[in-house]
C-alpha cells in the first residue's frame, strides 16, 4: 500500500509540472502573438530598413553572398546586402518610422547602414525606378551614378538607368550635390534635373506633379498610410491667416493699407502684446 501511495503521488508530482510547463508555453505562445500583431500593424522598426509589404518577384542578398533569395515581409535588411525587383515585382520599404521607400519593378539597389552616423543609412542606386518620403527626416542619402540626394521632407522620385538620372522633386524641395561638387543644387518643388551618363546636368525643368504620382498608383495606400501616421503625431496647427487674434482683435477686422499690408495701430494704447 505504502509502495503505491508512493507511485500515485509521483505520478501526481509528474502531471503537475508538465500542466505547468504546458501553461507557460500557452501564455509564451500568447505573448509572442500579441508581440507579431503590434510590429505588424506599423512595421516600422527605429534604426532599421524593414520590409513593409512585397508584391512579385522581389528578390535579396545578403553583403556575403552570392545567391538571391525571395524577400519575407517584415524582414530587415543589413549593412551590405541588396535588393532587385523584376518585371512585375514591387517593394515598400522603411527606415526607422520617417522615411518610406517605394521600389518599382526593375530596380536594383544596395543599402550601406551605420545608424550611429548621419546619414544613417545610403541607397546605392545603378538601374532603379523608386520614389522616397521623407518627414524631417535627412537620416538618408540616395547615392546615383553622379549625384547624391537628401530628401529631408517631403517626396522624391528618382529614375536611373544606363542613359541618364532623373530625379523629381514632387512634394517639397530636394537637395541634389553632382558628382565632384561641393555644394548642393537645390531642386525647388515640381522640378526636375537630369544628368546624363557623362556627368553632365541639364537646366532645371518642370514636370506633371500629378501624372508622376499616377505613375505610383500602385502604393497610395502606402503613402495615404504613411502621411496619416505623422499626421497624427505632428505638433503643426492648421489654421487661416484671418482667424488669427491680435489684441483681442481678429486680424480679418484691421484696417488695411493701399499695399493690402493689415495696420496694426494701438494709439495711446500699449504696443502689440499677444497674438
Amino acid at each position: 500500500m505504502i509502495y503505491l501511495k508512493k507511485n500515485k503521488l509521483f505520478a501526481l508530482f509528474i502531471m503537475t509540472i508538465i500542466l505547468t510547463l504546458s501553461l507557460s508555453d500557452s501564455l509564451s505562445a500568447k505573448e509572442d502573438t500579441r508581440l507579431l500583431a503590434r510590429v505588424s500593424n506599423h512595421g516600422y522598426v527605429q534604426n532599421q530598413l524593414t520590409l513593409l509589404t512585397s508584391n512579385g518577384p522581389v528578390y535579396y542578398r545578403n553583403f556575403n553572398e552570392t545567391d538571391w533569395h525571395r524577400v519575407k515581409r517584415h524582414q530587415s535588411f543589413m549593412h551590405g546586402d541588396s535588393l532587385r525587383t523584376g518585371n512585375n515585382g514591387y517593394a515598400v520599404l522603411a527606415w526607422s518610422a520617417d522615411n518610406l521607400i517605394l521600389l518599382k519593378p526593375g530596380s536594383s539597389v544596395r543599402f550601406t547602414i551605420h545608424p550611429d552616423k548621419l546619414p544613417q543609412m545610403c541607397i546605392q542606386i545603378y538601374k532603379a525606378r523608386f520614389m522616397v518620403s521623407a518627414y524631417d527626416s535627412g537620416l538618408i542619402e540616395i547615392e546615383g551614378r553622379h549625384s547624391n540626394i537628401v530628401v529631408n521632407h517631403g517626396e522624391t522620385a528618382i529614375h536611373s538607368n544606363e542613359k541618364h538620372e532623373i530625379i523629381r522633386a514632387l512634394k517639397g524641395q530636394t537637395k541634389c550635390r553632382l558628382s565632384g561638387a561641393s555644394t548642393p543644387e537645390i531642386i525647388p518643388e515640381s522640378y526636375s534635373l537630369k544628368i546624363d551618363a557623362d556627368g553632365k546636368k541639364h537646366p532645371l525643368k518642370r514636370f506633371n506633379i500629378q501624372s508622376e504620382y499616377e505613375s505610383f498608383r500602385r502604393f497610395s495606400n502606402w503613402l495615404n498610410r504613411f502621411n496619416t501616421l505623422h499626421k497624427s503625431t505632428s505638433l503643426e496647427v492648421p489654421f487661416q491667416i484671418h482667424s488669427a487674434i491680435i489684441n483681442d482683435k481678429f486680424l480679418a477686422n484691421l484696417p488695411q493699407n493701399k499695399e493690402g499690408f493689415y495696420i496694426l495701430d494701438s494709439g495711446e494704447n500699449k504696443i502689440l502684446n499677444q497674438v
